[in-house]
């Protein structure tokens, strides 16, 4: 048994070089430039990884709408504002996505969560807690004062 590692070159697209080394181990397997009985056989593929990783990300934005939105909800009682807060989210996540992406720059988990959530979303409950506290406190007598 022997076995191999294929290495990724620096500022590559993951995606990109598993096709083709998908591709290149169909090719070696069928073309019949091995030896008879011999075999490519690969036993760890990071396509797998990406996938899984893409799946999470979903799972956890789609949890995430649903428990702010709850949380807002029962907090404030305003299904607007609930309504406001959680449309942010997905909005967000991909302004976070086309902001790593044009800049040239991995769109990792960690450096999209920070933007997603530790930025866009975190100023959007702010802004419109205090906003909905504002109305809340505004009595329609002393904006009609002559």
């Amino acid at each position: 048994m022997i076995f191999g590692i294929v290495l990724m070159q620096k500022l590559e697209r993951t995606m990109d070089v598993v096709t083709r080394v998908r591709a290149a181990i169909d090719r070696l397997n069928t073309d019949g430039s091995l030896p008879p009985g011999v075999r490519i056989d690969t036993f760890y593929d990071r396509g797998d990884l990406v996938a899984v990783t893409v799946r999470t990300v979903l799972h956890n934005m789609f949890f995430g709408i649903a428990l702010i939105f709850l949380i807002q909800w029962v907090f404030l009682g305003n299904l607007r504002c609930a309504l406001i807060v959680s449309a942010t989210i997905p909005v967000a996540l991909l302004l976070a996505v086309m902001i790593t992406v044009l800049r040239g720059e991995s769109a990792n988990l960690l450096s999209v969560g920070a933007i997603d959530l530790g930025i866009i979303v975190d100023s959007t409950v702010i802004i419109l807690e205090n906003i909905y506290r504002h109305l809340a406190h505004h009595s329609p007598d002393t904006s009609r004062r002559r």
